[in-house]
């Protein structure tokens, strides 16, 4: 349900899907919400102003769907691509240029990453 999700909301409001992100993850590890439940995701999109996201989640139709699957599909090629499996797995584009960012940077804090992409 997060995919899809997050597909919607990059469709709809691609600069909201990091707030989308945030706020599905909090719901599940912090307040212990069902997340695969689309009235619940539904729900946390609406809270968050995505009305329309929140609404491609209550009626999901083929195309939202075949959004996903190539998504997932670009995913799944990307890490192969680079030899990743599994999760988390980052990968980063700057200026064009693509390389794999070591998971435990993200369990180091903001600054590590940052300074990890070369944005410190």
């Amino acid at each position: 349900m997060a995919t899809l999700a997050v597909t919607a909301v990059a469709e709809t409001a691609p600069d909201r899907v990091i707030d989308a992100l945030s706020a599905i993850q909090s719901a599940r590890y912090v307040d212990g919400k069902d997340v695969t439940s689309p009235t619940v995701v539904a729900e946390l999109l609406a809270e968050l102003g995505l009305a329309d996201a929140a609404a491609r989640i209550r009626a999901p139709d083929a195309a939202l769907a075949d959004l996903v699957r190539n998504r997932t599909a670009e995913a799944r090629n990307l890490m192969a691509t680079f030899g990743l499996q599994g999760v988390p797995a980052l990968i980063s584009e700057i200026k064009g240029t693509r390389r794999v960012i070591d998971s435990s940077t993200l369990y180091s804090g903001p600054d590590a990453m940052l300074a990890t992409l070369g944005l410190a």
